[in-house]
């Protein structure tokens, strides 16, 4: 089965015709303008495939019109559903940048070897986005996306080796 990348998530419904109001979460808007189906995921896990019959930008979100939706009170049936594309249909990114979905998962070690726990999310801040990891006592350790850290990813190895600077894991 092909891997599904979660792209964005329906925020609510968005005037009187049934097009859904998406917040992205990929910086690429335009990536969103080429889609001919999408997959939106509830809460629950359901998956559904649907065509799309227009899309278009409006400020920071994405409004999505839905093949079969035709009213307000459909498409707010889809809020909270986050919104899924296969994997390989999005954009390739430079080197050294990553997908939220791609980190999320990886294995957190210090240089020195100390196991810090698993990438749990990531926090988009007003400067750099900020990686949550879950250790294994249950305590969130903050690590900021920042190249003096952030010493290695290896998305193969589900890892993602860093350089605590002094007095962020204290």
């Amino acid at each position: 089965m092909i891997q599904q990348a979660v792209v964005g998530k329906v925020v609510s419904a968005w005037g009187t015709k049934g097009e859904l109001k998406v917040f992205p979460l990929i910086n690429d808007l335009s990536f969103f303008l080429e889609l001919k189906h999408l997959f939106l995921r509830s809460s629950k896990g359901n998956l559904l495939e649907i065509r799309v019959g227009g899309i278009r930008k409006h400020n920071k979100f994405v409004l999505v019109q839905l093949e079969g939706v035709a009213s307000k009170e459909e498409a707010e049936a889809y809020r909270g559903y986050e919104v899924l594309v296969p994997s390989p249909e999005l954009p390739a990114l430079d080197e050294g940048e990553y997908y939220y979905f791609q980190l999320e998962g990886l294995r957190v070690l210090t240089s020195d070897g100390l196991d810090l726990g698993i990438l749990d999310h990531v926090m988009e801040t007003g400067g750099n986005d900020v990686y949550v990891v879950e250790s294994s006592d249950g305590r969130e350790i903050l690590i900021p996306a920042i190249r003096d850290v952030i010493s290695k990813v290896d998305l193969e190895r589900r890892e993602m080796i860093i350089t605590p600077i002094e007095g962020m894991l204290e």
